[in-house]
């Protein structure tokens, strides 16, 4: 065999070798993860107000929001005369601008939102309550939060 046609094969060979190693190398696969809390609910004193509680935010600095998981409940109903309005919000930041949408009423207190899907996973999240009325009330004793549970779901590229 000439010394041409011995380089040719060993060069073929080499590519093919190449070309079967970088098949085998496996893309980079995404990570999948959520975080879980729980935090206190805020006292509502008088209708027509908003009053935060907050829920925190993932712990994964570049990833993803997926869905938000979420429960809450307070100590005492709301007065005859009031419907309580519940929702879930972000802080504005640099990656998302603020947002907020409505997740409960008096008798729906836990469900699953996606409306928060895409934006960065590190965005601050809290629930935002407000018993609504025709008039301003005060209401003695307050209405008492109690637990609040958060399961922000992410993905990190």
């Amino acid at each position: 065999m000439s010394k041409i046609v011995f380089t040719k094969v060993i060069a073929s060979i080499a590519l093919i070798l190449a070309t079967v190693a970088l098949m085998a190398i496996p893309a980079q696969a995404a990570t999948d993860g959520a975080d879980s809390r729980f935090v206190v609910g805020p006292s509502i004193y008088q209708t027509n107000f908003f009053y935060n509680s907050p829920a925190g935010s993932s712990s994964v600095t570049n990833g993803v929001l997926r869905s938000i998981d979420y429960s809450y409940s307070w100590y005492n109903s709301v007065p005859a005369g009031g419907s309580m309005r519940v929702f879930f919000c972000n802080e504005p930041s640099a990656g998302a601008a603020f947002g907020c949408t409505q997740i409960g009423t008096n008798g729906l207190r836990q469900g699953a939102t996606d409306f928060f899907n895409g934006k960065p996973s590190n965005n601050k999240l809290y629930y935002a309550f407000q018993v609504s009325s025709a008039s301003t009330k005060t209401f003695t004793p307050p209405i008492y939060g109690t637990s609040n549970r958060i399961t922000i779901s992410w993905t990190q590229p």
